[in-house]
């Protein structure tokens, strides 16, 4: 099963729509709304992502952990997971759950840096909707603090 953060802010499962999306300009903000509720992300310093489900209850929706190899806990409805990246020079993310790797985040397109995330076809069934979105989402701020960071280095080189 994939996950996409489509074109035009539509959230994509196997492209098809699922849901649309606001992001916050300014800020790492975000807002989904699907058949099954309306979500909100947000960053709140540069370890925590907190989320606002269908229940209107904000609670900690990640956090990352680690130095030198940064590892995201993620508290899902269903299930506690891990992104995290499995070897030093890669912009894949992997998605673990238990300790078993059941996913990746990726780019949706070579030439893009909105987020896909694909799940093994044997626990997709167990990842529900909103668990997804909030992977997707922790793969999106991921992305985005990595090009930001590259974006500084570059530029304070002589």
């Amino acid at each position: 099963m994939r996950y996409e953060w489509g074109t035009g802010d539509q959230l994509l499962r196997d492209d098809v729509t699922v849901g649309t999306a606001q992001k916050g300009f300014w800020r790492e903000r975000a807002t989904i709304a699907t058949g099954e509720g309306t979500w909100s992300f947000r960053a709140q310093g540069g370890k925590r992502v907190l989320i606002t489900g269908p229940d209107g209850a904000e609670r900690e929706g990640a956090l990352r952990t680690g130095w030198f190899r940064p590892v995201w806990k993620v508290a899902g409805a269903a299930a506690a997971y891990e992104v995290t990246s499995p070897h030093a020079f890669t912009y894949r993310l992997a998605v673990l759950r238990g300790g078993v790797e059941i996913g990746r985040i990726i780019a949706a397109r070579w030439w893009t840096d909105r987020p896909a995330l694909e799940l093994d076809d044997r626990v997709a069934g167990d990842v529900p909707l909103g668990d997804a979105l909030l992977l997707l989402w922790v793969g999106y701020v991921i992305r985005l603090r990595r090009s930001r960071d590259a974006g500084a280095v570059a530029s304070s080189s002589p």
